[in-house]
């Protein structure tokens, strides 16, 4: 059995049984475990899971890592905000519109400020071709449909230009 997977699976069935409301992070794990076969463990670092790690996660394509406004402005510092105090935030890629400017407009409603490599795993399904033509085409809608300003940390983070 491959644990990622069961994990993903899983975490679709947490997310979908609490409707939209955010997870804490130390929360969201504590159910994961709890539901994860006996057989299959799950292995995560809670000092290594912050607001920048979330995108690679099992969960990149199911949820965004927000956190309370008191800790917004470290999201997208060098070393983000701490799983403790990271909140998860569901998204449904099924129910997400597949025009791309509805897309980027209600990516947008859900969080207001995005790194390319936070927003590509909502997007790339709209994109047919290999890695490089899901990184030019995230890229370029990203231009067009946001305004990029340089983070702390050197990586551009993303507001909507769309009204």
């Amino acid at each position: 059995m491959d644990t990622r997977r069961v994990c993903v699976f899983l975490a679709e069935q947490i997310f979908a049984s609490s409707g939209s409301r955010a997870w804490p992070v130390p929360e969201f794990l504590r159910a994961l475990r709890a539901t994860m076969p006996p057989q299959l463990t799950l292995d995560v670092d809670m000092d290594a899971w912050n607001s920048r790690s979330i995108s690679t996660s099992v969960v990149g394509k199911l949820a965004v890592a927000t956190s309370a406004p008191a800790d917004e402005h470290l999201l997208h510092s060098p070393n983000g905000v701490p799983a403790s105090l990271t909140l998860l935030l569901p998204v449904d890629n099924n129910t997400l519109p597949q025009d791309t400017r509805a897309r980027m407009r209600d990516l947008f409603a859900v969080k207001s400020k995005w790194t390319a490599r936070e927003m590509r795993p909502f997007l790339e399904d709209l994109v047919a071709g290999d890695e490089s033509a899901v990184t030019k085409a995230v890229d370029s809608w990203l231009l067009k449909f946001g305004r990029g300003v340089r983070g702390t940390n050197g990586e551009s983070v993303y507001t909507s230009r769309i009204n």
